[in-house]
């Protein structure tokens, strides 16, 4: 099959996360979500083909993800595969609130 990158719109992406930012905000009084689960599967980024099947997962967890982006905040440290930690985080709370 062939390879065809996928486009993602800065200005949109900003704005859909804003608008879920503003749920999880709307469903988080207290300004804090609990992750009842720190642990999560974690299957590392494909680096050749996709359709060679998903390389061995590994254990991630929550806390460490959030702790290498909290790093970042007020800092000149800011590195790409902080999106990746994002995404473990954002994963988990999507899971605690409703859908």
């Amino acid at each position: 099959m062939e390879h065809i990158p996928a486009e993602v719109s800065i200005s949109e992406l900003r704005q859909v996360f804003e608008h879920l930012i503003d749920f999880v905000d709307s469903h988080s009084p207290s300004g804090v979500v609990i992750v009842e689960r720190d642990g999560f599967w974690s299957i590392p980024v494909i680096e050749d083909d996709v359709y060679e099947g998903p390389p061995e997962p590994t254990i991630g967890m929550v806390s460490e993800s959030w702790e290498n982006l909290q790093s970042m905040i007020g800092g000149d440290r800011v590195v790409g595969y902080g999106l990746v930690w994002l995404s473990d985080v954002l994963r988990a709370i999507g899971k605690e609130l409703p859908i």
